[in-house]
């Protein structure tokens, strides 16, 4: 069965995508397809958003694995990092946040890596919190 041009169209932003890192304006001026035409792929099409759905499932995991690796090297920033985000169920939040929204954010268990359990012995949740500036956590 040959594929309509829309679908070619499709799989090449797709290509385009995952080309460049999932910046929308690039990958879409690289596929020479509009933004408007992206999203309203995304709002027609269930298969094309699942695919881009996928690919940024794909681009979070991937940036989680360099936040791991930041935090096995010892990269105290990435570590408030984490537990300011990652951490909140067990204290690790910004003052004001309330608890609903620190259990809807945090799905992940904390202290699965021996570097988190050995900073979190090093200082109290008072001091990792205010050890970073949000700006500039992850140290890269």
């Amino acid at each position: 069965m040959q594929r309509s041009s829309t679908d070619c169209r499709k799989q090449a932003l797709l290509a385009a995508l995952k080309e460049s890192r999932f910046i929308i304006s690039t990958a879409c001026e690289s596929a020479g397809v509009g933004r408007r035409t992206f999203y309203y792929w995304m709002d027609t099409d269930a298969d094309f958003k699942r695919a881009v759905e996928d690919m940024q499932e794909e681009a979070t995991d991937y940036v989680e694995s360099k936040l791991m690796q930041c935090i096995d090297a010892g990269k105290e920033r990435s570590i408030i990092f984490y537990l300011k985000t990652k951490g909140r169920r067990r204290g690790y939040q910004e003052r004001g946040d309330s608890e609903n929204e620190m259990l809807e954010r945090d799905e992940w268990t904390l202290f699965g890596n021996s570097s988190l359990k050995a900073l979190a012995s090093r200082y109290s949740q008072d001091e990792l919190m205010s050890m970073a500036d949000p700006d500039d956590l992850l140290g890269l």
